[in-house]
C-alpha cells in the first residue's frame, strides 16, 4: 500500500530513475561498439575532462580501436594480453605525459624498430592506468592488430 502512494505521488522520480539505471547498464555495451579514435584525440578529450571523472572515462574507452604515432623506446619478451612481446613507445608530443605498452606476437615487427624512431600502430585499448595522483600521465596498453 505504501508503495502504491509513492508510485502515485512521485511518478517522475520513478521514471528518471528507470531512465538512469538503463543509462547505466548501456554504458558497457557503448565502449564495445566499432568505433575508433586517435590516441592524441583520446589524450587530448581525457585531460580536457576533470580530473575526477578520467578514469571512468578511460574505462569506458577500453576496447575500442585504437590508432597512432608513438616513438620506439624499447621492446621485448613480456608475455601479456596473449601476446609475446611488449613494445614500449612514448607520444610523438612531448606535452602528452603517457607511455604506451604495444603488445604482439609478431617478433619481426618489433626487431625492424630502433630507439628513437617514429612508427604509426593501430590496435585495441585494453587497459589505461593513471600513474599519478592529479590523473595526468597514463600508461595505455594497446593489443595491436596482427
Amino acid at each position: 500500500m505504501t508503495f502504491a502512494k509513492i508510485t502515485l505521488r512521485h511518478p517522475i522520480s520513478i521514471t528518471a530513475l528507470f531512465f538512469s539505471i538503463a543509462a547505466l547498464i548501456s554504458l558497457p555495451i557503448s565502449a564495445t561498439e566499432n568505433t575508433s579514435i586517435s590516441i592524441e584525440d583520446l589524450f587530448r578529450d581525457v585531460i580536457a575532462s576533470e580530473p575526477i571523472v578520467r578514469e571512468h572515462m578511460l574505462e569506458r574507452k577500453e576496447g575500442i580501436a585504437i590508432f597512432g604515432t608513438a616513438l620506439f623506446k624499447s621492446a621485448g619478451e613480456y608475455p601479456r594480453h596473449e601476446r609475446r612481446y611488449r613494445i614500449i613507445a612514448l607520444p610523438r608530443e612531448e606535452q602528452f605525459n603517457a607511455v604506451y605498452y604495444l603488445f604482439t606476437n609478431n617478433k619481426n615487427f618489433y626487431r625492424r624498430l630502433k630507439e628513437g624512431i617514429v612508427f604509426e600502430f593501430r590496435g585495441k585499448l585494453v587497459l589505461a592506468t593513471t600513474t599519478n595522483l592529479n590523473k595526468d600521465a597514463f600508461i595505455f596498453d594497446i593489443v595491436l592488430d596482427e
